[in-house]
């Protein structure tokens, strides 16, 4: 299970075009066992007063053997502001990233949850990356590669964290939170 969401508020102006984009795919697949896959992703970015939020969920769950379950969702949000020169453009922001694996008999069986909760402004003039942030993370039970990770250029500020983990064993988890 995998699911990340970001809210954007108090922006410093207000955006002259919005939109969203949202995309999943799920796959299930057994031979001799049960399988579900399931995935959503949802995104609103409203104009006056501006405000953005997007979510996106993904889960696959299975039982007994020769099964596969994927699933994989993405939320997408694009808004474009006019700043002038020597104008500061600000806002506020809480991300959350929350994985979780399961597995009951291994090696037989394995899984894995990836999330990646991010976003960057961007100069549309000449391209470049003014500000970015980054939290992402990745389970792998059982093998290696877990991992949670925080990524911000030097102007992003972040608020209250919260953090819990567990990596190794059958029944792993990472969540973590930014609060504005």
């Amino acid at each position: 299970m995998s699911d990340g969401s970001v809210d954007f508020s108090n922006f410093s102006q207000s955006p002259v075009d919005i939109s969203t984009e949202t995309d999943t795919n799920t796959i299930a697949i057994a031979k001799n066992g049960n399988v579900q896959a399931q995935a959503g992703a949802a995104g609103s970015f409203i104009a006056t007063p501006p405000e953005a939020f997007d979510l996106s969920v993904s889960q696959a769950l299975g039982k007994n053997r020769d099964y596969l379950g994927q699933a994989e969702s993405k939320a997408t949000l694009l808004g474009d502001f006019v700043v002038d020169a020597g104008k500061t453009f600000a806002f506020n922001f809480a991300a959350k990233l929350n994985l979780k694996t399961s597995i009951a008999h291994p090696p037989a069986e394995n899984a894995q949850a990836s999330g990646d909760v991010s976003f960057e402004l961007v100069n549309t003039d000449n391209q470049r990356v003014l500000d970015s942030f980054s939290l992402a993370g990745n389970l792998n039970t059982e093998g290696g590669g877990d991992f949670l990770s925080i990524q911000k250029s030097a102007d992003i500020t972040l608020g209250s964290l919260l953090q819990s983990s567990n990596f190794g064993g059958k029944q792993e988890f990472a969540k973590q939170f930014f609060g504005i």
